[in-house]
């Protein structure tokens, strides 16, 4: 898809040039680790088509100028992961739009092989536990448990109760995602 023709977002085509779009898709897919490195700055590759093509209604709940476009915006200006778990705690109406896209991204374009994901465990996050994923994702408090998780120390069970009482809401969804991952991807994540 060619981003300069794209009409299927007329709402965010209004609030975004061409290539400012281009550009947020392409941070947006390269923050959660995809690979753009062959990407033009207008489409032409199988992981910006992919998001473009499958991602279109998600993408737009978090650029429609509503929270989850606060929350992106100030993502897009975080270089830590703590810096973005601030982000998801100053905005969390947005997480849930925010969470959704993230999801489509990982599940529709890296999990199908469009987009590379960064490394062997998240791919198997990816492949084994789709739907679980899918399912924490959407969830503000599940989300952001999970994100929580991704700045502990392995075995840093203090780190890990503070996530589980900071979200306490999400926990369940949490437990079956931490099921899946534990079952289905423990030698592709190095446990």
């Amino acid at each position: 898809i060619d981003i300069e023709e794209n009409v299927v977002l007329p709402a965010l085509r209004r609030r975004l040039s061409a290539a400012d779009w281009s550009s947020v898709g392409r941070t947006m897919a390269e923050r959660r680790g995809l690979d753009w490195s062959d990407a033009p700055a207008t489409g032409g590759t199988p992981c910006n088509d992919c998001q473009f093509s499958k991602c279109c209604d998600s993408m737009s709940a978090v650029f429609d100028g509503g929270p989850g476009t606060d929350l992106a915006d100030c993502w897009l200006s975080c270089t830590s992961a703590e810096c973005e778990n601030d982000c998801y705690d100053q905005f969390p109406a947005g997480v849930p739009a925010f969470g959704e896209y993230q999801a489509c991204l990982a599940l529709n374009c890296s999990a199908k092989g469009a987009c590379k994901a960064p490394n062997a465990c998240a791919q198997c996050q990816y492949d084994s536990c789709a739907c679980e994923y899918a399912t924490c994702y959407v969830n503000a408090d599940c989300f952001q448990s999970f994100q929580c998780f991704t700045t502990c120390a392995p075995q840093d069970a203090s780190c890990a109760a503070a996530c589980l009482t900071k979200h306490p809401a999400g926990d369940q969804l949490y437990e079956r995602l931490s099921a899946c991952l534990s079952h289905g991807c423990l030698l592709a994540c190095g446990g």
